[in-house]
């Protein structure tokens, strides 16, 4: 294969080749490329061996690995070369890309600009290797989707600095639907659409946290009720008015002070904290 091949990781396993998918039907081959982009694209030949045939004697499993390596290459090329006793893969892959572009944002030193983050965080398709056994790969896919929410709230602050609020609560809607668990997004989208005056935005975010916290069977979190009371404050709404409170915002101001209407406290970064007392 002439054309140099990239590798997409995320949302599934996909071999591509000018564009074009060549990803072959699985075998031994494709699964040693798997196994490099789960361990991060360098393992030793004993491990590696040791992952594809475990319980095989050593020199039929380097035999084995021989051939694999013979394979692959026929099918696409120098994708994986030997760096002395390690096997490396050598071809551009989308979760190493992301991974890459995070570990810089968190690193506090040279960070990469909004152009660039927006197209790692386009990489993202779903979780790494979706739709493969899920055995040993929870802690990687857990990795990912971390280096995907740091890129993704890097953005939020990148727009938040530059007072584009809309941008700012769409970086962080992704993130909110990606780790729905954590409500401090949610509740800062509502907190920063409200004081800048996109009521109905900041009314339907907030519907959108009820809804998830219905879905995880859990309550309204007690800070995204404070910034129902925050909503409320910032604009007063009647039965009759054209941004009429749903029942859910009703119900959920009194929940925010256990019934004393207070506006919650706006932190630094525009989240409504629980009110005081």
């Amino acid at each position: 294969m002439k054309e140099r091949v990239e590798i997409r990781a995320l949302g599934g396993f996909r071999v591509l080749a000018a564009g074009v998918d060549v990803t072959c039907p699985t075998t031994h081959a494709e699964r040693l490329l798997r196994h490099l982009v789960r361990v991060g694209g360098t393992e030793s030949l004993p491990a590696v061996t040791a992952a594809l045939w475990p319980g095989t004697p050593p020199r039929t499993a380097q035999r084995r690995l021989r051939n694999v390596l013979v394979r692959l290459r026929d099918r696409y090329g120098a994708v994986v070369r030997r760096a002395g006793d390690d096997l490396v893969l050598d071809a551009p892959v989308d979760a190493f890309r992301l991974a890459s572009a995070a570990d810089a944002v968190a690193s506090g030193g040279r960070r990469p600009g909004a152009t660039e983050l927006r197209a790692c965080a386009a990489l993202w398709r779903g979780d790494l290797l979706a739709g493969d056994d899920a055995s040993g790969l929870e802690a990687a896919r857990e990795r990912m989707r971390q280096h995907y929410l740091t890129l993704l709230d890097r953005l939020a602050d990148l727009a938040a600095a530059e007072a584009r609020v809309l941008d700012e609560a769409y970086w962080l809607d992704r993130a909110y639907r990606t780790a729905p668990h954590d409500e401090t997004r949610i509740v800062r989208i509502v907190a920063r659409l409200a004081a800048t005056g996109h009521i109905g935005r900041a009314r339907e975010a907030f519907e959108l946290g009820c809804d998830t916290s219905t879905e995880l069977g859990v309550r309204i979190p007690p800070a995204l009720a404070a910034a129902a009371a925050a909503l409320t404050a910032t604009t007063p709404l009647t039965a009759t008015s054209a941004l009429a409170p749903s029942a859910r915002l009703a119900a959920a101001v009194p929940l925010a002070c256990g019934g004393a209407v207070r506006p919650g406290l706006v932190t630094a970064h525009g989240l409504v904290a629980a009110p005081v007392g």
